[in-house]
């Protein structure tokens, strides 16, 4: 018997116990294994990309960035969409003391990965950007990229339902993947 050695009034306690750990452990594990780099379709293409959308810096939604940055964070709800191919597009706008830089990118949930296709320094001209799909986690500097897929713009490693869900999630900070912080 498992409790032999338990006292009576201690047998609950510890079957709560191991409830809570095995609850604990089930919960951690998607969050571990949330940003997987496997491309589970080789024969994904990418959509056309479109061009970098309008923002409104007054209409930003604040997105988490690295801790040791001075800049804040914010993507403009107007400039999410959805592609075919299930790309989270959107223009993150990075604000500083000196400077705004407006940055076009994209999120493949399937793969844990992001893309940079356009860049804007103040009020300059969209740049384009040739960059390949590189790892949400791979360094700080996609630090606010992964935090945006956690609250919002992913559901594990799917794409959340609809640009409306995505824009509530990230407004609400109530990401599907917030309860296992």
């Amino acid at each position: 018997m498992l409790f032999k050695s338990c006292k009576p009034a201690m047998a609950p306690r510890v079957v709560h116990g191991l409830a809570a750990a095995s609850l604990a452990l089930l919960m951690a594990t998607p969050a571990a294994a949330q940003f997987r780099l496997v491309d589970p379709d080789e024969t994904w293409t990418e959509a056309e990309i479109p061009p970098p959308p309008a923002y409104n810096v007054n209409k930003l939604i604040k997105v988490e960035g690295p801790v040791a940055s001075s800049l804040t964070f914010g993507v403009d709800p107007a400039t999410i969409s959805i592609g075919p191919d299930y790309v989270v597009r959107y223009v993150i706008v990075l604000q500083g003391p000196a400077a705004v830089t407006a940055v076009y990118e994209g999120i493949r949930c399937n793969t844990g990965a992001k893309r940079v296709y356009a860049r804007r320094n103040g009020t300059s001209e969209w740049e384009t950007v040739k960059e390949d799909w590189m790892p949400l986690n791979s360094s700080s500097a996609t630090k606010y990229a992964w935090n945006m897929a956690r609250d919002g713009v992913c559901i594990g490693v799917a794409t959340n339902n609809s640009v409306r869900d995505i824009v509530r999630d990230l407004q609400s900070n109530r990401g599907v993947m917030n309860m296992y912080r």
